[in-house]
Order: structure tokens, then sequence, then C-alpha cells
């Protein structure tokens, strides 16, 4: 017989391989569809050489890595104005809260580096001729400026369609995977925990409530429509919309190639207005919902500032996009916009789409209204009393009356037609 193997002595396992520390880069549209200034001096036509010893010289006059205005006005040579429009840019897209009276040197550079990203350019129509017979070219008489309407504009564009959303999109992570080597050092460390973002996106003849606290907000594309948005924390675009009323309240806001335009503004930064421009207003705000303070409370918009009057008016041409323009275009300033009358000025009433109890604390009008607004709204409400006790008191008999209300009824519903408020009547019933 022979004697049972000794037994085995366990062994421990083999050590597992290390994996190496992954990062991860969370790439973000904000920079691209907020964070793009038609500035020619932010850019550069060797960025990666040119930002190096940029960032280098930054950081070395920097002890916490922050720089001012004036720090940003000398080294860019730009006047003192641009460079606070350039801070505040940069806060309006970090996916953090940051001051706006300084800003950290590697955001500034990656901020810079972006701004050499030009849009995706328009594809070509199918039916090329079709649409030429719809939509005129622009006249030589014209100079630079467009014959079209920016919603002519963007549908007709040499005859050619504008990418969607999701082309542009696409176009923004090619780009940013071709200049990954060049940029992955400046990027910031991804932020987890993101509010919400909203699009609206080619609406016509519509009216768009958005009673909710965001961090951005896009507007595009629509036409002879009412939107309300409610607090935006970030920034707000507006482009290519055409007789649109937009009411928000928001940090900053900035419209782009827009026609007959009317803004009710709740803005805590100067509205910045670029591109292809015409016949735009701006007005203070004008309207509440029950809980619109506790939202703006919550994305950080403040209802002691507001500087709807104050708009920054850049060139006509936005360097960014891949169309050619005329020679001499890009110092051409674009058209600003003009204050409403504040005789024209009228509170605007948000439905109560639940018919319950309010469940906010708001219960006015957050912003308050300039001297001149205030003065009118108060005219109008005490001519409004006036006429109302004179139809009271008027001496007349029950069927001149009747006749007379029932005339007044037939004046308000031709003025509903007429002006297009009847289908925001439809849409009430809807619900």
């Amino acid at each position: 017989m022979t004697e049972p193997p000794p037994p085995t002595t366990p062994t421990e396992p083999p050590p597992l391989p290390s994996t190496p520390s992954t990062t991860v880069i969370h790439p973000r549209r904000e920079p691209f569809e907020h964070g793009l200034l038609p500035i020619p001096k932010l850019i550069f036509s060797d960025p990666t050489q040119t930002l190096i010893s940029f960032k280098h010289k930054l950081l070395q006059s920097s002890s916490n890595n922050r720089v001012d205005s004036v720090t940003v006005s000398d080294s860019l040579q730009i006047s003192v104005e641009h460079a606070k429009l350039v801070l505040d840019t940069i806060a309006s897209i970090l996916p953090y809260e940051s001051e706006s009276d300084t800003v950290d040197v590697h955001d500034l550079v990656l901020f810079l580096y972006i701004q050499s990203y030009k849009r995706l350019l328009p594809r070509t129509h199918k039916d090329s001729a079709a649409v030429a017979d719809v939509w005129p070219s622009t006249s030589a008489f014209d100079g630079y400026l467009s014959a079209l309407s920016p919603l002519q504009l963007v549908r007709s564009n040499s005859k050619r369609f504008t990418p969607s959303q999701a082309d542009e999109e696409a176009h923004q992570l090619s780009y940013l995977q071709k200049h990954l080597a060049n940029i992955v050092s400046l990027l910031a460390e991804p932020v987890e925990g993101e509010s919400e973002e909203s699009l609206v996106l080619n609406c016509h003849e519509s009216a768009i409530y958005i009673l909710a606290p965001l961090r951005y907000a896009t507007i595009y594309g629509c036409s002879d429509a009412t939107i309300f948005i409610g607090a935006v924390g970030k920034a707000v675009r507006v482009e290519h919309c055409e007789r649109v009323h937009v009411i928000v309240a928001a940090k900053r806001i900035c419209i782009a190639n827009c026609r007959e335009c009317v803004f009710f503004l709740g803005v805590n930064q100067q509205p910045l207005i670029v591109g292809d421009n015409h016949k735009l207003q701006v007005a203070p705000f004008n309207t509440f919902y029950s809980q619109l303070e506790e939202h703006m409370n919550e994305v950080g918009v403040l209802p002691t500032v507001n500087r709807w009057d104050e708009p920054i008016a850049l060139g006509i041409v936005d360097p960014h996009d891949s169309l050619s323009h005329p020679a001499g275009v890009s110092d051409v300033q674009t058209e600003s916009a003009t204050r409403v009358d504040p005789d024209q000025f009228t509170n605007f009433v948000i439905p109560k789409w639940l018919g319950g109890e309010s469940t906010g604390s708001t219960k006015d009008n957050p912003f308050i209204l300039p001297e001149a607004y205030m003065a009118s709204q108060q005219r109008n409400e005490k001519n409004l009393g006036e006429i109302r006790q004179l139809l009271r008191e008027a001496p007349l008999e029950e069927s001149r009356k009747r006749e007379l209300s029932s005339a007044l009824h037939v004046y308000f519903k031709d003025w509903l037609y007429a002006s297009g408020n009847i289908r925001q009547l439809y849409y009430l019933q809807g619900d």
C-alpha cells in the first residue's frame, strides 16, 4: 500500500493585473451653442502654439490661477467691455457656478481654443431649381445685407438645408475628437448632476409656457409665437426667429439672426445681440407665476438686477459659420434693439393650467418696473376703471346697455382675430 499523498498547502491566488486609471471626458454642447463670440481678436490662426505661451504668461502673473477683465483686455488687446463680455460668457457655459468678475486661466484658454470652431456647412437642397423659384436671391443693391428674412435665410441659404440639431451635435463631437490631443489638458473635471435644458425648435403660430427652473434654453427657428420660459440660471439663446414674443427671467440671453421680435426680459447680464437682426425690441419683464421666485432662487437669477435695456451689439457676421462673406462685412456692427414704448407696454397673464390653489409664494412681478413703465401701467389701469364706472353709471335703458355690451364684444372679438390672440383661447379650451 502506498502512503497517501501529503495534504496540499493552499496557495494564494495570483495577483490580478493592475488596471490603469481611466479618465472620462464628458463632452458638452453648451460651449458651442452659447459660448461662441463674433469678436475677431479671439480667433487665432494657430491656437495651439499661441495659447500655450498665452497660458504660461497668465499663470505666471496670477497667484490663484484666476485673472480679471483688465488682464484679459490687456492680454488679448480687446476693449474692457469686450473682456467683461468674455468673462460673463465663460461663466454662463461652465458646468458649475462661478464668479464672473474673474476667470480661471484654464477655462479662458479652453474658451479661446474653441473660438476656432466653425459650424456645419448647410447641405445642398435636393431640388435647388425649385427652391430658386420660391426663395429670391440677394440683390447686388443690397450689398452685404440679406434681402431675405431670417427664416427664409434658414430655409434657403443659397438653396441649402440648414443642418438639424443632431447634425450639429455630431459635428461638434467630430471637432472634439479631431482636437482632443490639443485641448485635453485644458478640460475641466467632469461635473455630475447638471440641471435641465430646454429646446424650443421650429414652433409656428404657437403659445408655449415652460414653468420650470432650467440651466440652459435654446429657441430656434420659431415664428409668430409667444414663448415664456421660467428661470434660466445659465444662458438663453434665441436664433433665427421671426415675429416672436419671448418672455424670460434669466442670467443672460443671446439673440442671433432674428427679425421683428419683442423680448420681455428679466436678465442679470447685458443682452448680447449678434448676427443679422432687424427691428428687435426689448422691454422689462412683465409677468409671474406662483413658483417663479422659488425657481429663480434655485438657479441663481437675481430679481434685484435687470439689465434688459443695456444690449451689447456685436458683428453682423458670425466668424464661426462656414459660409463665405464679402470683404469688410465682419467690421460692420449688427442692428441693436429699441425699447418698447411705455404706452404700448402691457402685463402678460399666464393661464392657471391646473385650476387649483397656488403652490408658490410669488404674487407679483419679482422685477421692479422702471418708472416710465410703472406710470404707464397705472394710467392704463386708471383709464380702465374710469371706463367701467362710466358704463355702469350711463343713463341708458337696459335694452341700450345690452346693445352697447354686444357692440363691445363684437369689437373685442374682431381684435382677437386680427391680432391672432384667438389661438390662445383655442389652446385653453383644448386643455
